[in-house]
């Protein structure tokens, strides 16, 4: 597993959370299948640009949640 694929990981599962949506919502709404889904969160993948953009713009910026990740753990 790459640092960036458990980055992006990270920031995912803590934006799906503080969005309040479950795997299954953001499935459904971002058009990204479940399974895939779930590699990302537990980083055995990285999506492609596109996805990965889509999945950004619905769940706000990654500084926000990277900024509110890093004061939980502080």
């Amino acid at each position: 597993m790459m640092a960036e694929d458990q980055e992006f990981a990270e920031w995912l599962k803590a934006a799906r959370r503080k969005a309040k949506m479950s795997q299954r919502e953001l499935s459904e709404v971002s058009g990204v299948p479940l399974r895939t889904l779930q590699d990302y969160e537990q980083g055995r993948c990285s999506p492609s640009f596109t996805r990965g953009f889509t999945l950004v713009a619905m769940l706000g910026t990654w500084f926000e949640v990277k900024r509110e990740m890093t004061n939980d753990h502080a």
